[in-house]
């Protein structure tokens, strides 16, 4: 690669027309240098000449590896970030948007050639390095800590290794483009914090000699016993830490990524329901793992099979690929005139009112290969026809959930078809199949399950139609609560999706539900989306959605309780409670057409939450 030394003794480093239109675009095709003589004054009778040497490289700039960091743009489109506003709360500092934010916005300026960007960036790291209030500082490493409480942990008091390796990234960056060595200063702190151990003010658990695990929540009591194991936390950082060792060539965090890498081999199958059919979030407790953090370590395993080709990360990525394919998969109908409809749904495990998968990008491909021998030898492949299908955002609800959860696409027949997520400009592969895979849908129904009603606690049953009622509470309960159990009249295989039908009254506060298998093992969820009243609503299980679920029979559950909350404020008087049916779904298309030939059915949705769209 040729080189060019650019010379200036009049403009800034920053200068819009020197550096980010002229040096910046000769970058894609030369090794740049920019040289800046610095006119300064020293007394006067003389000046001196004082020579930068700027050379402009981004190796940290490389999508294949930062995706996960470009993943979280959004913050470039708030304005409390944009007019730097959102540092003015002391009490609300967030250092993980703080550093994503940093990182995004110094490389739209770098990708788009807009010094306003990189001044702004620049703001936000050197507000970081004087003005940021609580830190835990050594002449080592610094640590940003949380001024806020949040989920059981004490403002001031806990802190997090990813977001002091975001903060590092944003340094480096910042480094890179401003050759400061303040920046690189702060960025090799930063990264100290993530490896150091706990009672050094660090992010880092030891497991053996060899291995160890970073902490997305630390405190300075943290150990093996109280620590939640994030996943999606840990592989943040370990790909942090990965891009750091290889742009410093530092050994002391390419040993640390390694002993990293030991850890994530000692606890990854711990990740997994015991049947492999889902995954967890965290370990500590045990939490199920919605879609969207499904997909978001699907992003990291591939940044970090793309950086180090290690095998452990691409055998995650096709594990997960394969869990989402199974519950979000596409299903076909052929049709007379030699055509074939394509059916996809948005909706499905382990929270169906949650609609958390991102929208979606389908691409529907048509192939051609040389001939039939080389197609199923060499792979060589041709795409000669291929239709986009993009979906609505799950979640809008001013669109009806027909529309916006479900695709019915008819196509001459197709041979593969790849299924995206999409975030703001960004996608990530979910799946791809061949059409030969597909499952093909039929016009069956969901199935009535029969059962008896029996009631307990302040629930009183009224007739033979599955009308209840449920008793006023006392002020000094807060709440009151009533339970009916619904007595299966022959075991139950929960294959897909368990619905109840209920139409209350009133508003009701939330709903418990338990299921039970033959042996009285039990498996619980809570149902927090507020019931419409005067409407039949559809409460949308899964078996993966329940704790405790991968310890019972689900082929052989044998009744449901259903506990019923409402407050003491909305209800002066006992209400009616009407069970309307449970249903057998076995596919995601006997739940759209359960839906479009109910239209009065209410689906109870979560629309808000889960750092989505």
């Amino acid at each position: 690669m040729k080189n060019i030394c650019h010379i200036t003794t009049v403009h800034s480093r920053y200068d819009t027309r020197i550096f980010l239109k002229e040096c910046s675009s000769l970058t894609k095709l030369y090794k740049v240098f920019l040289y800046i003589l610095i006119l300064t004054s020293v007394s006067s009778s003389f000046n001196s000449q004082k020579k930068e040497l700027f050379e402009l490289e981004t190796p940290l700039i490389n999508i294949e590896y930062i995706k996960p960091f470009v993943w979280g743009e959004s913050h470039l489109k708030n304005p409390a970030y944009m007019n730097m506003s959102v540092l003015k709360e002391i009490n609300k500092l967030h250092p993980l948007g703080i550093g994503g934010f940093t990182f995004n916005i110094l490389k739209e300026g770098l990708k788009y050639n807009d010094s306003s960007k990189i001044a702004l960036g620049a703001k936000y790291l050197n507000f970081l390095v004087t003005d940021y209030p609580y830190t835990i500082s050594t002449d080592s490493l610094i640590t940003y800590i949380y001024p806020f409480d949040f989920s059981g942990f004490k403002g001031k008091e806990w802190y997090s290794g990813m977001a002091n390796a975001s903060l590092g990234l944003a340094f480096a960056l910042g480094y890179e483009i401003f050759q400061d060595s303040l920046y690189l200063d702060f960025a090799y702190k930063a990264f100290n914090s993530v490896i150091s151990d706990i009672d050094k003010g660090g992010c880092s658990l030891k497991f053996e000699e060899n291995s160890k695990w970073f902490l997305e929540y630390a405190t300075r009591n943290s150990d093996t016993t109280n620590s939640n194991f994030v996943l999606n936390g840990f592989l943040h950082q370990l790909l942090a830490l990965k891009i750091f060792a290889d742009y410093t060539n530092d050994e002391t965090y390419q040993n640390n990524y390694e002993k990293g890498l030991e850890g994530l081999r000692l606890k990854s199958k711990d990740f997994y329901y015991p049947d492999g059919n889902w995954t967890f979030y965290q370990l500590n407790p045990k939490s199920i793992e919605p879609p969207h953090y499904v997909i978001y370590d699907i992003i990291l395993f591939e940044s970090l099979y793309n950086i180090s080709k290690d095998d452990l990360f691409l055998n995650e990525v096709e594990t997960r690929r394969n869990i989402i394919k199974s519950h979000y998969n596409l299903q076909c109908k052929k049709t007379k005139n030699k055509k074939t409809i394509y059916f996809f749904s948005q909706i499905g495990t382990p929270h169906p009112y949650l609609v958390d998968i991102y929208p979606n990008l389908i691409f529907f491909n048509k192939i051609r290969g040389r001939n039939n021998e080389e197609r199923q030898t060499k792979k060589e492949k041709k795409v000669i026809y291929s239709k986009k299908r993009e979906l609505l955002k799950p979640r809008a609800i001013k669109y009806n959930i027909l529309d916006r959860c479900f695709s019915l696409d008819t196509l001459s027949n197709m041979e593969n078809i790849s299924v995206y997520s999409k975030y703001f400009n960004d996608s990530i592969l979910l799946f791809r199949t061949n059409t030969s895979e597909l499952q093909e849908f039929n016009n069956s129904s969901a199935q009535k399950i029969e059962f008896k009603l029996n009631t307990n606690f302040e629930l009183t049953k009224v007739d033979d139609f599955n009308l209840v009622f449920l008793n006023p509470a006392k002020e000094e309960q807060g709440f009151n609560r009533g339970r009916f159990t619904l007595e299966l009249d022959s075991l139950y295989d929960m294959k897909k999706y368990l619905a109840l039908i209920i139409t209350p009254e009133i508003k009701i506060a939330s709903i418990k539900i338990e299921i039970v298998d033959n042996k009285g093992v039990s498996a619980y969820r809570y149902y927090i989306n507020s019931l419409k009243p005067q409407s039949p609503n559809i409460i949308l299980l899964t078996k993966e959605g329940f704790k405790n679920g991968a310890n019972i029979e689900i082929s052989k559950i044998n009744s449901v309780y259903v506990n019923i909350y409402s407050h003491p404020e909305s209800q002066d008087k006992p209400f009616k409670l009407k069970i309307n049916s449970i249903l057998d779904i076995t596919t995601n298309y006997q739940l759209y057409k359960l839906l479009n030939s109910n239209p009065h059915f209410f689906f109870p949705e979560k629309v808000k939450g889960g750092h989505l769209y």
